[in-house]
């Protein structure tokens, strides 16, 4: 749990980083900035992710992993767990926390977590990202289907913190984007 409440803390700015920093640009008080930041969060493209990929391995234990990650791909573009804006050669957050998830998993389980990533890579998905192994971490050790994005999210909470300060040492209003409009 510490290791991935660490790995999870900090990523350079991702939206939520961003909404917390924008936030504090107009000196917002820290809880309004961390209300920025959660808004951003509950998407699921973004603090959603590692439910989504819990539900992935579920779906891999009752109908197999194979028909599960076929109806991931048919759904969506990447399968949740897979892929990543940043990190396209690899996550790794995924590769030290895996290690450590691994060892939590019943046989059975590390089993079939192996042959989803191993039908992933198979078929060119894209390397699995730390979504997988938060799911991997909840899904493995009974936890809710929610829990990753809980653990997400407290982790973040603190890298958020630390940029809220930092932000409030810059010249306020700095992200004031300009639009340019057409008629």
């Amino acid at each position: 749990m510490n290791a991935a409440l660490i790995l999870m803390a900090d990523h350079e700015l991702a939206t939520s980083t961003l909404a917390v920093r924008v936030a504090a640009s107009v000196r917002a008080d820290i809880y309004d900035a961390l209300l920025a930041g959660l808004a951003t969060m509950a998407g699921p493209l973004h603090g959603g992710a590692s439910q989504h990929a819990y539900e992935l391995l579920v779906a891999a234990e009752r109908d197999g992993a194979a028909r599960a990650l076929n109806d991931a791909l048919r759904s969506q573009r990447h399968p949740p767990g897979f892929g990543h804006l940043v990190y396209t050669g690899g996550d790794p957050r995924f590769d030290a926390l895996l290690p450590l998830v691994e060892p939590l998993l019943s046989e059975e389980r590390r089993q079939l977590l192996r042959q989803i990533m191993d039908l992933a890579d198979a078929n060119q998905v894209g390397p699995c990202n730390s979504d997988l192994a938060l799911a991997a971490l909840s899904w493995g050790t009974g936890m809710p289907s929610d829990a990753g994005r809980t653990i997400f999210t407290l982790a973040r909470i603190a890298g958020w913190t630390a940029h809220y300060q930092e932000e409030l040492t810059e010249r306020p209003l700095r992200f004031r984007a300009r639009a340019v409009y057409s008629v």
